[in-house]
């Protein structure tokens, strides 16, 4: 076994290396610079690096800025860019409020107690997983992916579905909670991506916020409710009887005890920061800000909430490489990529009308997922759609939210950290991930062009 891994490991670190190599074999010309080819060639690396896991983020990402500045294809203002603005600082401190909130059990707690209300048929279980993932995803800002997975999994292993159907449903359920929620609950990072990228390559007083996403998004949530429902119908296990689900839950309430002292705070804290969120049209300040303070104020003598094991844990290796991502666009922007895809994009987009600009954005995102992260998607190209849909004549939200969406439509877990950090646990297999994503892209393009589209058109988005 072990050799096996060794020889996956090296197979790909191979491909890591040969393929940015290659690309630098292609011939430059007035239109296809040196500095085009070098920035494609590195920032590939940089995605395979990261999607075969080869070391901690890291590593590639401080490589990914160091060959960069080396070379001199973009000059040191523009990949530390990201760096210098507060969504740095919001991120940090994002993560480490998640992993807080985590230890502290609130999470758990609630998600058992949301579950366990569900109980009975098969169905009504899943459902109720939903809810209770959804609800971690609303007291994380979407950030506490691990703990989700993790209560996938303890569901999972408990009701003995693992590498079954129903566990395959349950996880779906899972990632749909805390990860398919995104297209209209805050999550600071995409949001902070697509921020940056408009603001340094089209528009630099664009602020896209959490009252904006929830108000055009709000119909997403009713799509993972038909995803669902969907996908019970299709494997026929709506209706089978689930025995223990219920009582597995309430034996793990019983186990956590009464609610402690610093869950009492955790959500006080946590309340603040939404209040803060929410109300960002009338105070105008960067949500960030509401992130930085309150997640600080938890490690305060007297509060004693955060500890100094919760800022050791933090994965500083993620938060460089979200700041690579970030850095993307701006990188893409100086060489030269994005004015010479828009220049390709433009008048193909003008000529399908508004629908079909955005059934092919939305498709361009999906298969983009294919060789980035969406986060490199986000950040990169952001601003580029921007541009394009200003230049056609369309709002520029409808093209943002829809390549939000795009960057959502995935085929294997590797496109995406959160179905991969689901994966993981292993509640289902690849080949169940692959059959109910395409079902789930299908009924979004159904959803998209039935449902999204016309709610926008009537409120006059397009």
């Amino acid at each position: 076994m072990t050799e096996v891994k060794e020889r996956n490991m090296v197979v790909r670190l191979a491909i890591t290396i040969v393929i940015p190599l290659l690309l630098l074999l292609i011939p430059t010309n007035e239109i296809f610079t040196s500095q085009m080819r070098m920035a494609i060639a590195v920032t590939t690396g940089l995605l395979f690096w990261a999607a075969f896991e080869l070391t901690d983020l890291l590593i590639p990402s401080v490589l990914w800025t160091v060959i960069l500045l080396l070379t001199k294809t973009v000059e040191a203002n523009v990949v530390f860019a990201p760096y210098l603005s507060l969504t740095f600082y919001g991120a940090m401190s994002m993560m480490i409020f998640a992993g807080i909130m985590a230890r502290i059990g609130v999470l758990k707690r609630l998600a058992y107690w949301i579950a366990a209300k569900a109980g009975g048929s098969f169905g009504n279980l899943t459902f109720g997983v939903f809810f209770a993932v959804f609800a971690i995803a609303m007291l994380t800002f979407t950030g506490g992916v691990i703990i989700a997975a993790a209560f996938c999994f303890g569901i999972c292993k408990a009701l003995d579905l693992i590498g079954k159907k129903e566990g395959a449903i349950i996880t779906m359920a899972g990632i749909l909670g805390i990860g398919t929620v995104r297209m209209f609950w805050s999550y600071p990072i995409t949001i902070g991506m697509m921020n940056t990228s408009v603001q340094t390559t089209a528009n630099p007083d664009f602020a896209l916020n959490f009252g904006t996403l929830l108000q055009y998004n709000w119909p997403c949530f009713f799509f993972c409710l038909l995803c669902i429902y969907v996908m019970l119908l299709i494997t026929k296990t709506k209706n089978v009887l689930i025995l223990g689900g219920k009582e597995y839950c309430l034996s793990e309430l019983k186990t956590m005890g009464s609610i402690k002292r610093e869950e009492k705070l955790g959500i006080v804290a946590l309340l603040c920061i939404l209040v803060f969120v929410i109300t960002n049209p009338f105070h105008k300040l960067d949500m960030m800000y509401g992130f930085c303070f309150f997640t600080m104020l938890m490690f305060l003598p007297g509060i004693d909430v955060g500890t100094k094991q919760d800022i050791k844990e933090f994965s500083v290796g993620t938060l460089i490489f979200v700041m690579a991502c970030m850095s993307i666009g701006g990188v893409c922007n100086a060489v030269g990529i994005v004015e010479l895809i828009k220049g390709i994009l433009a008048p193909m987009l003008a000529s399908f009308g508004s629908i079909g600009a955005l059934f092919i954005v939305l498709t361009s995102a999906m298969i983009g997922n294919l060789g980035m992260t969406p986060n490199a998607l986000l950040a990169g190209f952001s601003g580029m759609i921007y541009t394009i849909f200003e230049s056609i004549g369309m709002n520029p939200l409808a093209g943002l939210f829809t390549w939000n969406y795009g960057c959502d439509l995935v085929f294997l877990p590797y496109e995406y950290a959160t179905p991969l950090l689901f994966m993981a646990f292993g509640t289902m297999s690849v080949s169940d991930f692959l059959k109910l994503n395409v079902l789930k892209n299908i009924l979004f393009y159904v959803f998209f062009g039935a449902i999204i589209i016309p709610f926008w058109f009537f409120i006059g988005l397009i």
